[in-house]
C-alpha cells in the first residue's frame, strides 16, 4: 500500500493524536536506512486539581503518556500490516525532534509547544513515508525567560538553575529508593511535579481539571486501577507505596495509619513510614 504524508496524518488523528507532522531524516544523525521521515505527534494534557481529603490526585502527564505509547504501538502495527516501514525511535530524543517544530525552551529545560505549552506528551516513530510539507522552525530559548524566575522560586527542592536539573528535580527524587526527605515533604500529587510548569507564563493556555483522583485507602489494597491508568512501570509497588505514604503524611491523613504501620519494617519504606508517623502522631 502506498501512503503519503496526508494519509499518515489523517491516520494519526484517528489514533487520537492532537497534532502530528513528518520531519525529514536528514535532520538527524542516526536513522534507519529504510526510514524517510520521523513521525512526531503531540498529546496535550491538563493539570490535575488537588484531590478531596482522603484521596490522592495523579499528574495528568502519566495517563496521557500511557495512552500515547499504546496508540503509537497500534499505529506502528497498522503501518506494518499495510506494508509501510515503521520502526521505534531509539536514537533521537523527543525534545530534539520537537525543537524542529517551532516553540520554545524554558529555563527548566522543558520544551514549550506554541499552542499547548509544556503540558504535553511527545510521540515519535521512524516511518517509510516522505515528508512533503517541510517547514522547519527551530525552537529557541524564550524571551519570556529573560526577566522571569518564577520557576526557580517555586521549585520545592531548589533544582533550578542547575546543570543537572533533571536528576535533582522533584520528579526524579520521587522515584528514588528510599525517597529523600525533601521529596517527602513536598509531594503534592502522585507521579510527578509540575510546579515550575504551572507558574510559567508560557503555559497560560493549560487548564486545571478534576481528574484521576484515587482513594488513599483503596490504593493500599489494590493498585490495579492505577496500573491501568498510568502503566505497570510507574505503578510498581514500591513507587506507589512510598509516594502514597508521603502524600498521606503531608495531608495528615490518619485513615491509613494501620496500613502504614504494617509496612514500616520494609527497608525501602522505613524512612517514609517514620516521616508519616512524625506528622500524624
Amino acid at each position: 500500500m502506498m501512503m503519503n504524508e496526508k494519509d499518515l496524518l489523517v491516520l494519526a488523528k484517528e489514533y487520537g493524536f492532537t497534532e502530528a507532522r513528518l520531519l525529514p531524516v536528514s535532520l538527524f544523525k542516526e536513522t534507519p536506512l529504510e526510514a524517510e521521515s520521523l513521525f512526531i505527534a503531540f498529546l496535550p494534557y491538563s493539570w490535575s486539581k488537588k484531590a478531596p481529603f482522603g484521596q490522592a490526585a495523579v499528574s495528568g502527564y502519566y495517563p496521557t503518556s500511557n495512552f500515547g505509547h499504546a496508540q503509537l504501538r497500534k499505529l506502528k502495527e497498522d503501518l506494518l500490516e499495510h506494508g509501510v516501514f515503521a520502526e521505534e525511535n531509539k536514537t533521537v530524543f523527543e525534545k530534539e525532534a520537537a525543537s524542529y517544530c517551532g516553540g520554545y525552551f524554558g529555563k527548566n529545560t522543558l520544551y514549550f509547544h506554541e499552542k499547548f505549552g509544556s503540558a504535553l506528551f511527545i510521540a515519535t516513530l521512524f516511518v517509510g513515508v516522505a515528508a512533503e510539507n517541510i517547514e522547519i522552525k527551530k525552537a529557541a530559548l524564550s524571551h519570556l525567560c529573560e526577566n522571569c524566575s518564577l520557576c526557580e522560586k517555586v521549585c520545592p527542592v531548589s533544582a533550578l538553575p542547575k546543570r543537572d536539573m533533571k536528576a535533582d528535580c522533584m520528579r526524579a527524587k520521587m522515584y528514588k529508593k528510599p525517597m529523600p526527605a525533601d521529596a517527602m515533604e513536598n509531594l503534592y500529587q502522585l507521579f510527578g511535579c509540575e510546579l515550575c510548569q504551572r507558574v510559567c507564563p508560557m503555559n497560560a493556555m493549560v487548564s486545571e481539571k478534576e481528574q484521576y483522583a484515587f482513594s488513599i485507602d483503596t490504593l493500599f489494597l489494590d493498585r490495579k486501577p492505577l496500573e491501568e491508568l498510568v502503566g505497570k512501570n510507574y505503578a510498581r509497588k514500591i513507587n506507589v507505596l512510598q509516594q502514597l505514604i508521603a502524600y498521606a503524611a503531608r495531608e495528615k491523613y490518619s485513615g491509613c495509619y494501620d496500613a502504614v504501620r504494617a509496612l514500616e519494617s520494609e527497608p525501602l519504606l522505613r524512612d517514609v513510614c517514620q516521616y508519616y508517623f512524625s506528622r500524624i502522631l
